[in-house]
């Protein structure tokens, strides 16, 4: 692997359904099927464990269209935060404060064993609700669980230090391995789409979004880095059924020399190689 070469670790946070967001799961998990098998193109699919039985049918023919290019990896199952969160930003200061940690710990448990059982895939994977700042670098005890779990690749660091947005691209991917967990690698979510409410925000104007998400490709393109951009799916497909957008930046990253990559890829070319 060139050291130099810029990688896009492209995917989805799944976490609608039709009591909160009605009519956008199904649509949205055929589009990106579509899309992804037409190019060519990897992504990962981190999936909220309640959504699976409803879906079932619509995972299924996500799985069997893409083949390998889908990475399913897993959001726990009714997106319980880990840690508490303790957001600063414009609009003051806001607590989301986390449960016991036997709470999460279990809604991952029972996420593994229902992908496993339904889909054939037992996810190594997790992304983190609301993200954290320095992602599970403060809690070994639940590194500790989570590795007993078999989870193995996280996406948790999305927050800066204002547990706000944006996390800068210069935080790059780092093992746990000053917590005891040299086999356990963190994916950080850097830039502002993070966050699904600055992602919201951005995409009330499409093109500025675009704009946007280009300027940080380019940034990436330019200093060789590793950027895992991970969309939500509501904010994907809401104003956008058809994902041109998407599209859009799928393509201008392959035109600037983006290696695509899914997480788990990802993870085994640096954990296992």
């Amino acid at each position: 692997m060139n050291d130099t070469s810029p990688t896009l670790l492209f995917g989805y946070m799944v976490n609608s359904s039709d009591r909160i967001r009605p009519g956008v799961l199904g649509p949205f998990l055929m589009q990106a099927a579509r899309l992804h098998q037409e190019m060519g193109v990897p992504c990962t699919f981190f999936i909220r464990g309640e959504l699976i039985t409803p879906y079932l049918a619509d995972f299924q023919r996500l799985r069997d269209t893409c083949g390998e290019l889908a990475d399913l990896q897993q959001c726990t199952w009714s997106g319980v935060p880990l840690k508490t969160v303790c957001q600063e930003n414009h609009a003051g200061t806001r607590v989301f404060e986390a449960p016991p940690p036997e709470v999460a710990l279990d809604e991952v448990a029972r996420t593994s064993d229902e992908m496993e059982r339904l889909l054939g895939v037992r996810p190594i994977g997790l992304a983190g609700p609301l993200g954290y700042y320095r992602g599970l670098s403060d809690r070994p005890d639940l590194l500790y669980r989570l590795s007993a779990i078999g989870i193995r690749l996280l996406r948790t660091y999305t927050r800066n230090a204002r547990d706000w947005s944006p996390v800068p691209f210069e935080v790059q991917p780092f093992t746990y391995e000053a917590q005891g967990y040299a086999d356990m690698l963190e994916i950080p979510g850097q830039g502002e789409t993070a966050i699904e409410e600055c992602e919201e925000a951005l995409r009330r104007n499409p093109q500025r979004y675009l704009r946007h998400v280009k300027r940080d490709l380019d940034y990436v393109a330019a200093k060789g880095l590793v950027w895992s951009a991970v969309q939500h799916d509501w904010c994907t497909i809401l104003d956008d059924p058809e994902m041109h957008i998407t599209r859009a930046v799928l393509v201008y990253a392959r035109e600037r020399g983006f290696r695509f990559l899914t997480h788990r890829a990802f993870f085994e070319e640096r954990i296992r190689s």
